[in-house]
């Protein structure tokens, strides 16, 4: 037996296994439209300024909200190199190759810690190129 405010279903009854799938289907369709409307406000949020992202590693936040390189030069300075490789290069992955060979780690900005430096990939070189935050001081 399984009980909920509507009611209480067998699912040991066909009757009761139809009406819970059906209430199971019906959850989904709600979970997948209640994310479209909050995915469909991000955009409406950030030119009036409200959007409020974490900034990745290389910037900090000011007290106006923007984001600036960080005070110290050494997460910037890599950022700068990336995206310069990468106008270079014109790919994600030769612009990680050229990174590699010169031994150069890319910060990376976790929850817990403030920045962890770690070799780069294609992934995290690729995010970095398409993060919004990074659209400014680097462009």
């Amino acid at each position: 037996m399984i009980a909920d405010r509507d009611g209480v279903y067998d699912a040991a009854t066909p009757k009761g296994r139809l009406l819970l799938g059906m209430q199971g289907m019906g959850s989904e369709v709600e979970r997948h439209t209640v994310r479209g409307r909050l995915r469909a406000g991000v955009p409406q949020q950030a030119p009036r300024g409200a959007l409020a992202l974490a900034l990745p590693a290389g910037l900090v936040r000011q007290d106006d909200g923007g984001g600036v390189h960080a005070p110290d030069r050494a997460g910037p300075h890599a950022m700068t190199l990336v995206v310069q490789t990468f106008l270079e290069r014109r790919s994600a992955s030769q612009g990680v190759r050229l990174l590699r060979d010169q031994g150069l780690r890319l910060p990376r900005r976790h929850r817990h810690c403030d920045t962890v430096w770690r070799r780069p990939t294609v992934a995290a070189v690729s995010a970095l190129l398409r993060h919004p935050a990074y659209a400014g001081p680097w462009a």
